[in-house]
């Protein structure tokens, strides 16, 4: 599927048209991202573990405005909504074990785009943005069977604050509206959950950062430029 939208995108890219960025520009713009994964390991006949299933979903959405300042630069500020779903299976002789985690995060995202021309209607750009968000990061974990045991639900309450630099395309298809795709990023993330319900509150603490090229990064959006 993510292969089918960058060619896709690519071949809209090819089309011929002429446009430009203007001082005074708005700009508002959507971008979406959604992916998902299956899993299934099946172990020998004589091991503990029968098989194992896993799905994994991820959705991100981000509505966001922004001002040109002049012919290159755009300040903005948009709204981030981010859901990760994960839940897998695993099978015993006489039970079934599962695993099901839920979060869901919001964000406020300031940033910075610059933008430069390749062409009449084609632009590079590349965008550094701050994200601070906050969220709830569920968890069950859960026996079924004739030997059934384990029974546990958590909540933990999360901070994130992520740092990006993501370099994109944009291409006119009108005077006004345009597409942006963008793949890859260099980033840095530090999250703080607070499981809840819990004697003293445990806290954990985890940064994050590095180079990421792969296809999961990919994002194709939508632009509307008011003049």
């Amino acid at each position: 599927m993510k292969k089918l939208m960058i060619t896709a995108c690519l071949s809209i890219l090819l089309i011929s048209l002429s446009a430009q960025i203007n001082k005074g520009d708005f700009l508002i713009e959507g971008l979406v991202n959604y992916n998902q994964s299956n899993s299934l390991r099946e172990s020998k006949p004589d091991s503990w573990s029968k098989k194992n299933t896993g799905k994994s979903e991820n959705l991100y959405l981000s509505p966001r405005v922004g001002y040109f300042v002049n012919e290159s630069f755009l300040l903005g500020l948009g709204v981030s909504y981010s859901q990760s779903k994960y839940k897998s299976t695993t099978d015993f002789d006489d039970y079934s074990n599962h695993y099901e985690t839920t979060k869901n995060m919001v964000f406020i995202n300031p940033y910075i785009t610059k933008y430069h021309k390749i062409g009449e209607k084609l632009y590079f750009n590349y965008t550094f943005n701050v994200l601070f968000g906050k969220g709830v990061d569920k968890s069950e974990d859960y026996d079924e069977g004739s030997n059934a045991g384990t029974n546990r639900k958590d909540e933990s309450k999360v901070s994130e604050l992520k740092l990006n630099v993501t370099p994109g395309l944009t291409y006119f298809v009108s005077d006004r509206i345009a597409f942006a795709a963008n793949i890859g990023r260099l980033h840095y993330s530090k999250s703080k959950e607070i499981l809840q319900d819990v004697e003293d509150e445990p806290k954990t603490e985890r940064e994050y950062y590095g180079l990421n090229l792969s296809l999961n990064t990919f994002t194709l959006g939508f632009q509307f430029y008011l003049r």
